[in-house]
Order: structure tokens, then sequence, then C-alpha cells
């Protein structure tokens, strides 16, 4: 679920169809980058250029990125348990 803007505020989302576009609009690309193995694909390329190395760092910051978000979902999880 999600919150979404309607013009009498912010109501959760629960259809499946709504959550589902929302998230491969949102959070998709950077779930499925953050999953390549781009340390084991550098390893085994034969250029070792400094652009390799950032785009590695790159990935590292959205796997963070992914985490935050988890982080983010178990305290909403919490909530909602609390309730």
């Amino acid at each position: 679920m999600y919150q979404r803007k309607t013009e009498g505020g912010f109501r959760w989302e629960s259809r499946l169809k709504k959550i589902s576009c929302h998230y491969l609009k949102s959070w998709f690309l950077i779930d499925f980058v953050s999953i390549i193995p781009f340390d084991l694909i550098s390893l085994v390329s034969e250029s070792k250029s400094m652009q390799q190395a950032k785009a590695v760092k790159l990935i590292r910051l959205l796997r963070l990125l992914k985490l935050v978000r988890l982080c983010r979902s178990t305290r909403f999880f919490r909530l909602i348990e609390l309730h």
C-alpha cells in the first residue's frame, strides 16, 4: 500500500494494479539494478578503468537506498500492527 493524494487529503491505495504500476514507476528500476552483481562483472571484465569503479560505487549507493526503503517499510508495518 502507498499513500496517494486526493482532493480531500491522502488515502491509502489498496488496489493491486495501482500498487504495481506505482512500484514499476518508482522503485522497480533501483531494485532491479541493485541486484545485478556488478562486482563480479567488473572482475571478469578485461578493462579496469575508473569509470567501472565509479559505476560499482553508484550501484552500492542504490543498494543503500534500497536498505533505507526497507527500514521505512518496517517502521510502517510496525505502525499498522499497533493499530
